[in-house]
């Protein structure tokens, strides 16, 4: 964190020293663009956090009254504009990440007697008040029954919870997930943060569906703004959906997956917003596997289902142990394979 206009110029010089390192990696390699990026990785990862302390030192990021800035970075993404789709595609994430998050900590009482979905919606929808040029920047006001009662005392103590409305304490679990899942505490810190078993399942894995895919378009996404609802600046990447996931099944463990077959359509809740396929058809007679993909996978994954061609799928193969163990694939790409 940047408290001072010396700390500040150290950074932009770090900052500076960084650029050259990336630029030199890449212009050494030339077309080896996969290699390049695997050099250059940590770098980078460097680079966005002293970016994201800068900009919150010297207040960049749009009107200060703004509940949330979520900052979208991406190759795609440069000072003339951004594709379409990453905005959408960012937007529902953290609209399902609070709608889930709402529904599971209401216990409930979200869903309760006569209550339609689009009650649901309007507890639990973010409204969009900006957009800021550059990397993209989403300006983002939280549902107005979250301002019902004063924020600052209990946001700095998400399992402090008794005088929150299920919208509140929501937001406050979720944002503290988020904020475990891009540093590097131990798996006992959300523990404590957040101590039933079952919320806390259901928080990380809005976490890891907003965090960026190791494959995908969005390289980074930070959260930052109003200091009564964000304590401190959120960096999201891929490392954060790895940490989302051990924090959720503590005792799992995870390796890298590829392999061939069919996906076949096993559920689709969209009320749990839960996608769930089956890979089957592969090779050497070995079992079908269940597992899940993210949301901007979602239109491909309908289209091979429909289709039914064979696809090489990519991703992250997690054995869970215990009284529920099991294997699950978390797709993270796949690619339609040639026809016989």
């Amino acid at each position: 964190m940047i408290t001072t206009p010396d700390q500040l110029e150290v950074s932009r010089q770090q900052a500076r020293e960084l650029e050259e390192i990336i630029k030199d990696i890449r212009g050494s390699l030339g077309e080896r663009t996969d290699l390049a990026d695997e050099m250059v990785a940590g770098y980078a990862s460097r680079l966005r956090k002293l970016r994201l302390d800068m900009d919150t030192y010297i207040g960049v990021g749009g009107p200060s009254e703004t509940d949330l800035v979520v900052r979208v970075e991406s190759p795609d993404i440069s000072s003339e504009g951004a594709p379409s789709t990453i905005l959408v595609d960012t937007l529902e994430r953290l609209r399902k990440a609070l709608s889930s998050s709402y529904i599971r900590v209401s216990g409930g009482q979200a869903r309760g007697p006569g209550r339609t979905s689009d009650e649901i919606r309007v507890a639990s929808e973010p409204r969009v008040v900006w957009l800021g040029p550059g990397s993209l920047r989403i300006g983002v006001d939280l549902p107005a029954s979250f301002h019902l009662k004063s924020v600052e005392k209990w946001m700095a103590d998400p399992s402090a919870g008794e005088f929150q409305s299920p919208i509140q304490r929501s937001v406050a679990l979720l944002l503290a997930a988020a904020s475990w899942a891009s540093s590097d505490q131990p798996v006992d810190a959300i523990e404590t943060t957040i101590p039933d078993g079952g919320i806390r399942k259901v928080i990380l894995e809005q976490v890891r569906q907003l965090s960026p895919t190791p494959r995908g378009r969005v390289s980074a996404l930070s959260i930052e703004g109003d200091p009564a609802v964000v304590i401190r600046p959120i960096l999201l990447t891929s490392d954060s959906r790895i940490r989302a996931r051990q924090g959720a099944y503590p005792g799992a463990n995870t390796q890298e997956f590829e392999d061939s077959g069919t996906l076949r359509r096993v559920s689709v809740d969209l009320d749990k917003d839960e996608h769930l396929f089956e890979l089957r058809g592969r090779p050497d007679s070995r079992p079908p596997i269940k597992g899940d993909f993210p949301e901007e996978l979602r239109a491909r994954v309908f289209e091979a289902i429909h289709r039914k061609y064979r696809v090489k799928a990519r991703g992250i193969l997690e054995t869970r142990v215990g009284q529920h163990a099991r294997e699950i694939l978390h797709l993270e790409e796949f690619e339609r394979m040639p026809d016989d």
